[in-house]
């Protein structure tokens, strides 16, 4: 997979210099509200492109999340 920030090749969403600059709450949020079809993101719409369903590049969101600190 790529990084959602960078593009950079990494085996979660987000390679680990993007993930210490990167205030993933807001990422997160971010991830979840984009719709891949309004092209808005080319890296993005290239990711989500890879999908089975480009629906499910929000899923990514939740993956994000698991990262953040409890509660959450």
């Amino acid at each position: 997979m790529k990084c959602l920030c960078c593009g950079k090749q990494t085996e979660k969403p987000l390679c680990e210099i993007c993930r210490q600059h990167t205030d993933i709450r807001a990422f997160a949020d971010a991830v979840l509200a984009y719709e891949p079809w309004n092209g808005e993101n080319a890296l993005w719409n290239e990711i989500a492109s890879s999908l089975v369903d480009q629906k499910d590049f929000r899923d990514l969101a939740f993956v994000l999340a698991e990262e953040l600190p409890s509660p959450q």
